[in-house]
């Protein structure tokens, strides 16, 4: 039978076995960060604070990266939990899969269990965030050239071709499923300077939030 949680995503197996080891407060607050997500009540995980409390138990192995993949594979579980709306014993028979520890297993299926009525008595728009999240953006400056016939004659003699700029940008969107896809979009200059403007005044606009 198909796990609830396949397809899992690369270094998962890996990101469990850190957070097996993490002593139960960080674990905890890691898993409240983790599902503040989809109940649209946001509690940035503090990597650098958790580190510290990591450093003072006497566990300063951990590293900053570490602790973000560990906070990934929570993501992951709840997102893909939300998704597929399951109930807390089917999460548990998914993660039992992955999972040696059992105070981490109760952890997270206890926790899911507080956090699915909620999202299913419609208190938190989880069809937002069900839809694909950008991962990342990247951007290149380009130029394409028009063809020769489409120039005015080059004093030369020949139609010389013009090179027209445009801004090529790579989306990289993570599904509920926790599936990856790349998506390629090419906008002329002006359009992304018009484009860059609206995310400059929408910045502005959350300064003041």
């Amino acid at each position: 039978m198909t796990n609830v949680l396949s397809p899992i995503p690369n270094g998962f197996v890996a990101s469990i076995e850190i957070l097996e080891k993490l002593p139960k407060d960080v674990l905890d607050r890691m898993i409240s960060s983790a599902l503040g997500a989809l109940l649209e009540t946001p509690q940035a995980f503090p990597v650098e604070e958790a580190l510290k409390v990591l450093c003072n138990a006497g566990l300063e192995h951990f590293t900053q990266a570490q602790l973000q993949s560990g906070y990934s594979a929570l993501e992951f579980i709840f997102r893909t939990a939300a998704a597929r709306r399951c109930a807390p014993e089917k999460l548990s028979e998914g993660l039992r899969s992955f999972v040696a520890e059992e105070d981490l297993l109760t952890s997270v299926t206890k926790s899911w269990a507080h956090a699915a009525p909620l999202l299913s008595e419609g208190k938190s728009s989880i069809s937002s965030q069900l839809l694909p999240q950008v991962r990342d953006i990247q951007w290149r400056l380009g130029a394409s050239v028009r063809p020769p016939c489409s120039q005015q004659p080059h004093p030369g003699g020949d139609a010389q071709p013009a090179a027209a700029p445009f801004v090529g940008l790579k989306f990289e969107c993570l599904a509920p499923d926790a599936t990856t896809s790349a998506e390629d979009v090419r906008v002329h200059l002006a359009e992304f300077k018009d484009f860059a403007k609206e995310i400059q005044a929408l910045a502005r606009a959350m300064d003041t939030m």
